[in-house]
Formats: structure tokens, C-alpha cells, sequence
């Protein structure tokens, strides 16, 4: 026969409080005491298992002598407690005297089922589990980041009304206040303060002191208080406190302040100052940054804009800094165009349009300082155009109608299918943008140069003769059988026209030879109002060709063309946009009354209202005869910034004959796969790196590439030492330099020869790509001073 253990245990019926494990009979009154003694005596011989639940303390009393005389082998008797559930689940060896059962059911410290680690104590764990383990490293709580990045206010408030785990936070609290008072540490007491207030007021006042690091002093005393400069100097890690802006209204208002004041002197020096002391951290600081940006009082450059996107890049989900990011490139401060000469040649003209003016022009744009100004150097390109635009409409292979045409060999011989993009109202401030986007799309520019519109620059006229590749625009308005019929013949190839995304989207198998797409969306929204859209024309244009270059790829895709899709990008035309404010000597009324057909930069007019046009008529507008260039009408284009129509700030207009509005992209991109080579990376100073030391880190970098890296940023991750972001604007192809950064050897690192190991993110082509590079260094502890009792 088998001996049995009988477990029994014994419960406090006044204690209300759930059991875990399940027992085969459970005595709730004295008169089953019997019954359950012959069920025990009969399990141990018979070599059964059973378990006994007891609530009534007498029959406790009766079973435990019972259980004395058969010994613990045979029966177990135990005592089953708020207290032994607690231990038994957590794995701690004691709790306090002071910790009742009835203490621990209030504070529901039964719920727990978080083991503790070896050796450590009831209080200890108990505020580890509630509230981290910030509180129970030593006197100093420099770890406080870890909670502030972790609280939650219901979660703290839950915490706190669990009656154990209250006095044990209070006791705490007290003990590291006196350590801290007895050694003057006023820094460590202020936390200690802001806690004992409320832990939403800690996390608030160490957001405050994040932001305010690199602000003057007398800004961070007014709000964090005296001890600010102490409060600086603890090892605290600000960098993870995370935005907080409940109880921070001092914060924001003191900073309100003393921007208006930098904004109100616009001191050049000042505002460079700021720009080193935003934390990166708040909405009104980079809206302040934009501001001053584009007040015209700093001079924005590459180094800056870097500066700018690496501090507040964290905060990309904000519409408004999205937005402004989005622009801030444009920003960046241009060189007023020099004189052109009415002499130059075609060449000339078009390359200082757009090495001098267009950049220019562009940022006056994002910049807010369109003047009439700009309308003058405008003007100057316009008059050649103008004035040479009957020899280059029929001779100049610059012309936009004629760029199809010039490859039609090439369309003929390809391969695989082409795919012509038409972008309406592309101009060249877009396509450096939509250039890396189509790269990282797999997507390799061939060859791009800037083509002249036909004038005026508008769809009926210059998307017309681009479609047809003829100077003469057809009549027709139904554009897919005017394209795939005069291209059929021309290329002997099946031609399908897309008038819309949708169309394109639509095409799940290749069906034609040469694909055409008339994409619309980024000239409806150059033409809507920004402030009624809610985000810039620059933000929202990107948005448009980042769609449009994942849509090309996918077309690739489901054509079977990913390694032989030809893609030429072009355009119909540019835009400009003409501030309410400029000068416009238009007289509306005059003009409106003999317009047949009526926009801002341009208007039709009839046969007879040709012969009626004053002489005076060249000062305001420039006549398109359309006798001279095969046109279906006559047109009067404004002059300068004239317009026809009322214009706003916030919207783009066309027709004109400015370069913004003239010259358009014409590029040729294939497909093709690039892997770049990996950066070398060589530590030259110093030869040997000593624990506890600041200095600097000389490395010695190759480009082995046959490309331009661009935003080239090398990040060390060693455990051992911290060292600054090296950050490089464009390394040319097969390069070497060398570049130096303050680094530090922290306390805790170990001797020892081994790698530090570094992260290099960098551009080529559009595309993105990262790389880490292992330079060997050794790691030695400092010199020591040998002492010799000899010696003295």
C-alpha cells in the first residue's frame, strides 16, 4: 500500500479574500467534522490524495492533532493567509511585522504574481513593482527619467491608494529627503519637493529643464526656480524626458516672451544665438525658427537647415512643423541674380534663368518677399523670349513641343514599353524633389535639360503641341485619339493614352507599346488657395509626386516592365505666384470688356479687337498673333507681374512668359538596381583612448563610391564612449577626408582593444542606405603615479 499525503489547510473565515488552488472538501461547520475525519483516515489507507479546505477554528484545532499523530509525512497541516499566499507568489522570505493580513486584502497586494529578485526585501520590491526601480537605487534619484518616460497619472493615483504601498512610497520619500538635507544637496531636495507636490509636477519641471538647458540662465530661473543651474549639473537624462505640457504654462508663456522680444529687435546676431538654444522639443519654437527664417534678418544656409531638420525632426507628426520642414530647403538664402545681356544666345539665357534666377525667385516665394523687384529681372528673360520667340517656336530644339519628337527614334527602337508622363504645371522647383523620389523607386535619371513652353503657357496651346509634337496645338479637346492616333503613325507602335491615375491604375497587363499620362493634381493644387487647403503648395506638391512616383513603379510592376520601362518626365508648362500687393498698371475694366476668353496672365481677343488695340498696348501686355504661330486665337500675355484677374498670395497662376512660368523639365529615367560600396573608416587620433578622458576623435573617411554622397552622417554606438554626431552636407565620389568630433570615455568603460562600431546613413542617387563601419581602438586606464616611501 502507498502513503498518502492528505493537505490540509486551514482559512480565516473573516478574511475575504480568493484562493487559487482548487481542494477536494471543503468544512464550513462543526457537524461535518466527522465525516471528513473518516474521508482522511480512509484516504491514508487506501493511498489516496486529498486535499481539505477549513474554515471553522475548532475543527482546525480537532484535524491538526490528528494530523500531529500521523506526522508531516502523512498529513500536511498549514495555515493559509493573506500574508504566506503573498510570499508564496512573489518569492519573498519575510514581510515586515507592520504588514497585517488585513493590510495586505485592502491594498490588494494578492494580485501580484511578479517575482522578485533574489535577496530583495518587501519594500523594496513593492516600489520597484509600483513604481520603477528610480526609487530604490541608493539616495539620489538621477534616474528619474526612466519614470517620467513610463508614468501615468491613473496608474500613479492607483498606486497611491493602496494603503501598504503609500507608507512605504512616503517612508521612502522621507528617508531620501533627510540623506539628501543632511548633505546639502539643494538640487536633489528640489526634486524631492516637485515630487512630494505631485509626480506630474516632477515630469512637468524636468520637461521645463530640458528645454530650457541652453536658454540664459535668468530664463530657466524664472522657470524652474534658483537651483536651475544645480538642477543642470545632476546626471539626470534630460534628452528622455518626454514632451510635457500639462502644468507648463510658465514654460510656454515665459518663452512667448522673450521670442516677441528676439522677433522685435531681429538682431542678426541674436537670432543665430536662438537658433543654438531652441531645444527642438516645442511647436513654438520652430514656428519662432520659421519666422525668423523668413523675416530676411538671417541669411539661411545649408549647415543651418541641417541644423534645424536634425532638432526637430522628432516632432514630424506636427502638421505645422511637417509642414515647415517640408519648405525650410527653400529657404535658404540666394544671391541676387547679376544683369543678363540682351546679346546672349539662347544657351546663355536659359542658364542664368536657372543657375541664378529661378533659385532666386523660388525663395523670395517660400520667403515671403516677392517684390516688383523680381518682376523687373522677370521681365528681362521675357523681352528676349518674346522678342526672339518667332525664329526659336520653329527652330530652337529647346522648344518643349519639339522634345517628343527629338527622341522618336529612340521610342521607336525601345524594347520594352515607355511610359511619357505629362506633368501638368511641373516647374523646376519640383523636380530635384520628384528626381529622388523616382530613384528611390529603383528610377535613374538618363539625361534632363530645361525646355521653353510655347506661349501663352497654357494648356490649350502648349499641352496641345507638346501632346502632337507640332508647333501648332491641335483643335480637337479630346486628347486620347488625337495622341494615340498621330503616335501610332508615327512610331508604328501601339499607343494608349491615360487621362487620368485612375486610368493608369486601371491597366493590370501591358496592352500597348508607348503609354501616355496626362497627370492633373499637381496644377489643381498649385491653382487652390494654401490657407483654404490647410498645408503649403510646396508640402502638398510633394505629397502628389511621391504618390505619383510609387505609382510609375507599380505600373512597372504590373506591366512585367520592373528592368525596362522607359519613363520620360516633362511638362506643359510652369506657374509663378504674383503677390495681391505688386504693382499692375492692367486696367481691368478696358480689357475685361474685349476679352474673349479671360485668365490672370492671359486673355483671347477677337479679329476685330486686334484692329481696334491702341499702340500704348506693348507697355502693358505682349501680343501673340496667331497668324505668325499657327494659333486658333489672338492673345494679349501681361507684361512683368500684370495680371488680367485679381491674384492672391496663396495661390500659383499661369500664361506669362517668366521663366518660372516658361521653363519646364524634360528628363529621360530607366530602371536600375544600385549597390553602393561601404564608407572606410579609420580612427588617426588618438592612438589610445583612457578611461574617464574627454577629447577629440580624428577619423580619416574614404568615399569609394563613383557618386555624390549627400547628408552623410556617421553615429557611434559603443557602450563605452559617447561622442557627437558627425554630420557631412556632400562627399564627392572617390573621396578621402578626415573630420573631428568631441568624444568621452566614460568612467565604466574597460580596458580592453577591440572595435567601436559606427552607424553611416547617407544618400547617393535619391536613395537611402545604411552601413556600419568597426575601426579598431584600445581602451587603457589612466596613467598612475608611482609613490615610493623612499622617496620622501
Amino acid at each position: 500500500m502507498s502513503i498518502a499525503l492528505i493537505s490540509i489547510s486551514v482559512v480565516d473565515p473573516n478574511l475575504d479574500f480568493q484562493l487559487t488552488a482548487d481542494f477536494d472538501i471543503k468544512i464550513n461547520t462543526k457537524s461535518e467534522y466527522l465525516n471528513v475525519y473518516d474521508q482522511i483516515a480512509s484516504a491514508i489507507h487506501t493511498g489516496e490524495n486529498l486535499t481539505v479546505l477549513v474554515y471553522i477554528k475548532s475543527v482546525a484545532r480537532w484535524l491538526k492533532i490528528m494530523a500531529n499523530r500521523y506526522g508531516p509525512d502523512i498529513i500536511e497541516f498549514c495555515e493559509i493567509t493573506p500574508r504566506s499566499m503573498f510570499l508564496d507568489q512573489v518569492y519573498i522570505s519575510e514581510l515586515p511585522d507592520w504588514v497585517k493580513d488585513q493590510e495586505i486584502l485592502e491594498s490588494e497586494l494578492l494580485d501580484l504574481f511578479i517575482p522578485s529578485k533574489q535577496g530583495e526585501i518587501f519594500e523594496n520590491y513593492i516600489l520597484r513593482v509600483f513604481f520603477g526601480d528610480w526609487l530604490v537605487q541608493g539616495e539620489k534619484i538621477h534616474n528619474v527619467a526612466n519614470f517620467c518616460s513610463n508614468y501615468e497619472l491613473d496608474q500613479w493615483g492607483d498606486a497611491l491608494r493602496r494603503p501598504v504601498v503609500a507608507r512605504i512610497y512616503k517612508k521612502r520619500l522621507s528617508e531620501l529627503r533627510e540623506a539628501n538635507r543632511k548633505n546639502s544637496d539643494k538640487a536633489d531636495l528640489q526634486l524631492f519637493k516637485w515630487l512630494e507636490i505631485s509626480p506630474s509636477i516632477l515630469k512637468a519641471k524636468l520637461f521645463a529643464l530640458r528645454v530650457l538647458q541652453k536658454y540664459p540662465k535668468d530664463l530657466g530661473i524664472r522657470v524652474v526656480g534658483e537651483q536651475f543651474t544645480a538642477l543642470l549639473a545632476l546626471p539626470i537624462e534630460l534628452n528622455k524626458i518626454p514632451v510635457t505640457l500639462t502644468d507648463n504654462e510658465d514654460l510656454i508663456f515665459e518663452l512667448s516672451a522673450y521670442f516677441r522680444e528676439v522677433l522685435i529687435n531681429k538682431n542678426a546676431g541674436n537670432n543665430l544665438v536662438l537658433i543654438d538654444e531652441v531645444s527642438g522639443c516645442l511647436e513654438i519654437e520652430f514656428s519662432t525658427i520659421y519666422d525668423l527664417l523668413t523675416s530676411g534678418s538671417v541669411e539661411v544656409n545649408d549647415e543651418m537647415v541641417h541644423k534645424i531638420k536634425k532638432l526637430f525632426g522628432d516632432q514630424a507628426d506636427s502638421p505645422i512643423v511637417s509642414q515647415g520642414l517640408d519648405d525650410i530647403d527653400l529657404l535658404i538664402s540666394r544671391d541676387t541674380p547679376s544683369l543678363p545681356d540682351e546679346n546672349w544666345n539662347e544657351e546663355n539665357w536659359i542658364r542664368w534663368a536657372a543657375d541664378e534666377y529661378l533659385p532666386y525667385r523660388y525663395w523670395l516665394e517660400n520667403s515671403g518677399r516677392i517684390t516688383d523687384n523680381v518682376g523687373d529681372l522677370a521681365s528681362k528673360f521675357s523681352d528676349w523670349y518674346f522678342n526672339k520667340y518667332g525664329h526659336l517656336l520653329f527652330h530652337s530644339d529647346r522648344m518643349v513641343w519639339k522634345s517628343l519628337l527629338l527622341i522618336q527614334d529612340q521610342l521607336k527602337q525601345h524594347a520594352g514599353p515607355v511610359l511619357i508622363v505629362i506633368v501638368d504645371n511641373f516647374n523646376s522647383k519640383f523636380y530635384p524633389f520628384f528626381k529622388r523620389k523616382l530613384q528611390q523607386q529603383g528610377f535613374y535619371e538618363r539625361n534632363m535639360d530645361l525646355r521653353l513652353a510655347s506661349i501663352p503657357t497654357c494648356t490649350e496651346v502648349s499641352k496641345r503641341s507638346l501632346l502632337s509634337a507640332h508647333h501648332a496645338p491641335f483643335k480637337s479637346t479630346n486628347y486620347a485619339t488625337e495622341v494615340e492616333k498621330i503616335w501610332s503613325k508615327r512610331t508604328n507602335k501601339k499607343i494608349k493614352y491615360f487621362g487620368s491615375m485612375d486610368d493608369m491604375r486601371a491597366e493590370k497587363e501591358r496592352t500597348a507599346d508607348i503609354y501616355f499620362l496626362n497627370y492633373l493634381a499637381l496644377d489643381i493644387s498649385l491653382h487652390g488657395n494654401s490657407n483654404q487647403l490647410g498645408t503649403s503648395h510646396v508640402q502638398l506638391g510633394r505629397t502628389f509626386l511621391t504618390i505619383l512616383a510609387r505609382d510609375i513603379k507599380s505600373f512597372a510592376n504590373r506591366v512585367q516592365a520592373q528592368d525596362d520601362l522607359l519613363v520620360v518626365i516633362t511638362s506643359d508648362h510652369g506657374s509663378t505666384n504674383i503677390p495681391k500687393g505688386t504693382i499692375n498698371v492692367i486696367q481691368k475694366a478696358y480689357y475685361k470688356e474685349r476679352a474673349k476668353d479671360e485668365h490672370h496672365r492671359y486673355i483671347s481677343i477677337t479679329e476685330d479687337e486686334l484692329e481696334k488695340l491702341p499702340d500704348n498696348i506693348q507697355f502693358d501686355c505682349y501680343l501673340i498673333n496667331k497668324d505668325n504661330y499657327d494659333l486658333a486665337n489672338h492673345y494679349l500675355v501681361a507684361r512683368k507681374l500684370y495680371r488680367f484677374l485679381p491674384t492672391s498670395d496663396h495661390t500659383y497662376i499661369h500664361g506669362g512668359i517668366t521663366p518660372e512660368e516658361v521653363l519646364v523639365p524634360f528628363a529621360i529615367f530607366r530602371p536600375a538596381t544600385f549597390v553602393p560600396k561601404k564608407f572606410e573608416l579609420r580612427i588617426t587620433k588618438p592612438r589610445k583612448i583612457f578611461i574617464g578622458t574627454k577629447f577629440e576623435l580624428d577619423l580619416e573617411i574614404t568615399n569609394k563610391n563613383n557618386q555624390l554622397c549627400e547628408n552623410v552622417e556617421f553615429q557611434l554606438n559603443a557602450q563605452d564612449i559617447e561622442a557627437e554626431a558627425i554630420h557631412i552636407n556632400q562627399l564627392n565620389p572617390l573621396t578621402r577626408i578626415n573630420v573631428s568630433t568631441s568624444a568621452r570615455c566614460l568612467m565604466s568603460a574597460r580596458p580592453q582593444s577591440g572595435k567601436l562600431n559606427f552607424k553611416i546613413t547617407f544618400r547617393i542617387q535619391g536613395q537611402e542606405f545604411e552601413h556600419t563601419s568597426e575601426p579598431q581602438v584600445e581602451i587603457s586606464e589612466p596613467a598612475k603615479t608611482k609613490f615610493d616611501l623612499d622617496n620622501l
